[in-house]
């Protein structure tokens, strides 16, 4: 016999609808299992897509601040190139300018020696030329006061040998008119003295001649 169970619920119907109970059921879980997997799925794929958009812009804050750390960066590497190269150039020029004011220094001591040395050597030759002058000056007025002197000497000599030859033609003369007024005298007064007194007229021109010869001598 049949139970009252199966009694109750009519059989084979029962069954079947316990069947589509249990179907419904399991559909219905089914549904809201797949219903709560899909509403999962898309908070997962939102909470997904936020957490990618919070990444992407992460990411680009990222890159941003890396990009403008790297530009920083850059400009910071740059502006010490550039101070750098500021202070390079300043060295240069400062190097440059130091060059250049040494050699127009040095420039301008070789020019002030060499116009020390040309004065010197104007100095020494202007002292060696007045000197050689004053020399042959003084040389020429000592010759001309020898020649002055000898020829004073030649002109006194001459003078002094006419005079003595005029003192000697006139003691001739004197002495030659005395012995004719002696003799005009004595012509008559004296006749045995006439050869004494030519002996001495004539020891007399010998002598006053020889003295006469001498002069003419040393006059010539």
């Amino acid at each position: 016999g049949m139970s009252p169970s199966r009694r109750s619920w009519g059989g084979g119907g029962a069954r079947l609808r316990v069947r589509r109970m249990r179907h419904a059921i399991a559909a219905e879980v089914a549904a809201r299992v797949l219903s709560r997997v899909y509403r999962g799925h898309l908070g997962r794929a939102a909470a997904h897509g936020v957490i990618l958009e919070r990444a992407k812009a992460e990411a680009s804050l990222l890159i941003q601040r890396g990009m403008r750390g790297m530009h920083g960066r850059m400009r910071a590497r740059h502006a010490r190139q550039a101070r750098a190269e500021d202070r390079a150039a300043a060295v240069l020029q400062t190097g440059y300018h130091g060059m250049v004011g040494r050699q127009r220094a040095r420039a301008l001591r070789e020019e002030r020696a060499r116009q020390a040395a040309a004065l010197d050597v104007q100095r020494v030759t202007r002292g060696w030329r007045g000197r050689r002058a004053y020399g042959a000056l003084v040389q020429r007025r000592e010759v001309e006061r020898a020649y002055q002197g000898i020829m004073a000497a030649r002109v006194q000599c001459a003078w002094r040998c006419r005079l003595a030859r005029d003192g000697l033609i006139r003691a001739v003369e004197i002495a030659e008119e005395e012995a004719y007024l002696r003799n005009l005298c004595a012509v008559q007064l004296q006749t045995a003295a006439r050869g004494f007194v030519a002996r001495r007229v004539a020891a007399l021109r010998r002598g006053a001649v020889l003295p006469i010869q001498a002069l003419a001598r040393g006059w010539q």
